[in-house]
């Protein structure tokens, strides 16, 4: 967190901490996008054979309709489909990152249908019920949650 505050400094950047579910809710629908650069190796040379199992932190900006950015890695090609709901981006390349930032800013009407359609993918496919059922699916269940 050191070196993020470091960062941060002097740059337009909040960063928000221990946020109850409404205040993220609220922080979110203020955002522009919500961005999640995973990479494999990080600025201290650790290293991660799977750096990002699941974004839960990309799907809660999703279902709050804003356009996804994330590095691809690990399951975040599952989450973002790239130029729908979003785009994907080497890890490790601030480059191709801060170009496709720039990007959504300077197209607000394709960002906005990239943010619809990421909170379509949200409910389609990674709502708790719809997550649910497919586990029950899997294991051979043969009764599912209601409304599916």
């Amino acid at each position: 967190m050191k070196l993020l505050w470091e960062l941060a400094r002097d740059k337009e950047v909040e960063i928000c901490q221990n946020l109850d579910n409404v205040a993220l809710v609220n922080v979110l629908q203020r955002a522009l996008r919500i961005v999640l650069p995973s990479v494999y190796t990080d600025v201290f040379g650790q290293y991660s054979a799977i750096p990002e199992l699941l974004g839960l932190a990309l799907l809660e900006g999703m279902a709050c309709e804003l356009p996804a950015l994330a590095t691809n890695v690990g399951g975040m090609p599952e989450i973002v489909e790239d130029g729908v709901s979003g785009f994907l981006v080497p890890p490790n390349d601030s480059g191709v990152l801060r170009d496709r930032i720039k990007w959504l800013q300077a197209h607000p009407r394709e960002a906005a249908q990239m943010g619809e359609a990421a909170r379509q993918r949200v409910l389609d496919i990674f709502s708790w019920d719809k997550v649910v059922n497919r586990c029950l699916t899997a294991y051979g269940a043969s009764k599912q949650l209601d409304g599916e």
